[in-house]
């Protein structure tokens, strides 16, 4: 075991890529792994660990009500070059569970009702509640936020409606390409000239302007989930999340169907009451997975010369 209050960033790589197998409790062999620290907390790291993860779950954790969905807090994150590759390391809360992956929904029912109901208090964060959090957050600063008017900063340019990652980063995941969008997003009209521009080659498109943004996860497998001992569910791996139509919800949700049918037809069939999404948009949608995965675009539209990265939380780098 680590302190991770004390030890420095090149003690956490060490102890990282020295690892025992009893150490590791999550993540793929291949890919990004968990590590446990100690008996409060975790490290992730791996290639697709970034920044904007980092500040994706510090924001879900003080936005969210933890009495309907936990999130793990955010201890610490640092990154280390090693061209050509980067790197990231995310410090966090360990949370005790199973992951649900591991759970029958045949013994616990009760478990697609509590997902459902995590899943729809993600997605009831808006611009307009996020401006309300802000301006009335009267919580106490801990050693983890340092300074929640610095993350205030971060998040601030949320609530001028702009979609994408809480950081104002890339987006990544189901929706993109293998490497992500390739460019940031100011607003909703840019997402939707993105998608249109791949959509375009077959002679399709989306209107994306009846949609609002919405906080939404955009990975919602079950291994990204935990049932705590007390039946309660907690949400992982905000890589991919950020505000964004929540037809994008579902249009994931459709791309992951044939892996968990049970587990996602149920989601499938509660969320898409609420969200009454055009048919046409969404087939248009689904078609677009295809189109980044087979085609390469090389002339993606460049990044606004206007954007400026918001001011980092700070358990950016060292721990303060």
């Amino acid at each position: 075991m680590i302190d991770y209050l004390t030890a420095s960033d090149e003690e956490l790589r060490t102890f990282c890529h020295s690892k025992s197998e009893k150490e590791i409790v999550g993540g793929l062999k291949y890919g990004n792994l968990v590590l446990k620290l100690s008996q409060h907390a975790v490290i992730k790291y791996g290639l697709g660990v970034t920044y904007d993860e980092a500040v994706n779950q510090e924001y879900a954790f003080n936005h969210l009500d933890p009495k309907i969905v936990r999130v793990p807090k955010v201890y610490r994150y640092f990154h280390h070059e090693s061209p050509p590759w980067s790197i990231g390391y995310l410090v966090m809360e360990y949370i005790e569970g199973e992951n649900l992956e591991k759970v029958s929904l045949e013994d616990h029912p009760q478990v697609l009702k509590d997902v459902t109901t995590a899943i729809k208090h993600v997605h009831s964060v808006t611009h307009a509640t996020v401006s309300n959090v802000t301006e009335n957050y009267t919580g106490e600063v801990t050693e983890c936020q340092a300074g929640r008017s610095v993350l205030d900063k971060v998040i601030g340019s949320v609530t001028e409606q702009r979609p994408g990652p809480i950081s104002g980063g890339v987006p990544h995941g189901y929706m993109w390409s293998e490497y992500g969008a390739r460019q940031r997003f100011q607003t909703l009209d840019e997402i939707q000239d993105w998608i249109n521009y791949r959509l375009g080659y077959f002679d399709l498109k989306v209107d994306l302007k009846p949609y609002e943004l919405r906080f939404c996860h955009l990975d919602l497998a079950r291994r990204n989930m935990i049932l705590q001992p007390d039946g309660s569910i907690c949400l992982l791996d905000w890589q991919s999340a950020g505000f964004y139509p929540r037809i994008f919800e579902i249009r994931c949700i459709h791309l992951l169907l044939t892996s968990d049918p049970v587990f996602f037809n149920h989601l499938l069939k509660e969320l898409e009451v609420e969200e009454s999404s055009d048919p046409v948009t969404l087939e248009s949608l689904l078609k677009l997975y295809a189109i980044v995965q087979g085609y390469s675009f090389t002339e993606p539209k460049p990044i606004s010369p206007t954007f400026t990265r918001p001011e980092a939380p700070p358990w950016l780098g060292k721990f303060k």
